[in-house]
């Protein structure tokens, strides 16, 4: 069993005990994710991770992505299931080995974007002030 598939297995034993988020209210939904948070990252504390080099999340967060890509290529949603999950794991993970917290940069990114303006080209959004530089 290769890295990611043993992460992706202890994670989900781990939560296996917490309900399906996409059946819960909102405010429900954020609990659930804090606690997901919270289980990731005493996993990881319990693993020594969140006192080793960073460097190796970075190289652990391409391969992931790697993943994902080849399951969005070959349409195979059960792998993009667990490829996003161990994206976020690993994010989490690396937040953890950095001093930082996932749900703190994620509210920052929601917050630097809600208001942004901008315009799909070719299926991607591209915000106002780039569209400006292009000009």
């Amino acid at each position: 069993m290769n890295t990611s598939m043993t992460v992706g297995v202890m994670v989900q034993m781990e939560f296996s005990n917490v309900p399906s988020v996409e059946k819960l209210e909102s405010s429900n939904r954020k609990v659930i994710i804090m606690n997901y948070i919270k289980s990731i990252e005493a996993w990881a504390k319990n693993r020594g991770l969140d006192k080793t080099n960073s460097d190796k999340q970075l190289i652990k967060l391409i391969e992931e992505v790697g993943e994902l890509a080849e399951a969005h290529n070959k349409e195979w949603q059960d792998k993009q299931i667990d490829s996003l999950g161990d994206i976020f794991v690993v994010l989490t993970i690396y937040a953890l080995q950095n001093d930082l917290r996932i749900d703190d940069c994620i509210k920052e990114a929601y917050n630097t974007i809600k208001d942004r303006n901008g315009k799909m080209v070719d299926g991607v959004f591209v915000k106002d002030e780039d569209l400006e530089e292009d000009k």
